[in-house]
């Protein structure tokens, strides 16, 4: 199915961690309505090849304290390695993601 359509309409809590130096992360939970969105919006429908760059962080997509996919949404907001990886239906994706997400995320992650 549209992996797309699925989170937008049942998402209500997104949780985004960080991945920090030595080991530490950090966590954003969002619960706004605009915000949640925007975040969605920044996941284009392009899809990349599998890079082999490594994640700079994850997200996790909520209804009613239920993730709505299996593990997590890992991406890079690097500009040669912008994208997201997921599981949806049993298949893994990789979509890019949008220059807009990738500064949010990249101010977000304290870069």
């Amino acid at each position: 199915g549209n992996f797309h359509a699925y989170i937008k309409n049942r998402t209500d809590t997104i949780t985004i961690t960080c991945k920090k130096l030595e080991e530490k992360k950090e966590i954003h939970t969002i619960t706004d309505k605009n915000k949640i969105s925007s975040l969605i919006s920044y996941i284009s429908k392009v899809k990349t090849p599998f890079y082999k760059c490594g994640h700079t962080g994850s997200i996790v997509f909520y209804r009613n304290k239920k993730s709505l996919i299996k593990g997590t949404a890992d991406f890079n907001y690097h500009e040669s390695c912008a994208h997201i990886t997921l599981f949806h239906d049993k298949k893994l994706f990789s979509y890019q993601i949008t220059n807009e997400g990738r500064k949010y995320l990249k101010g977000l992650c304290g870069e």
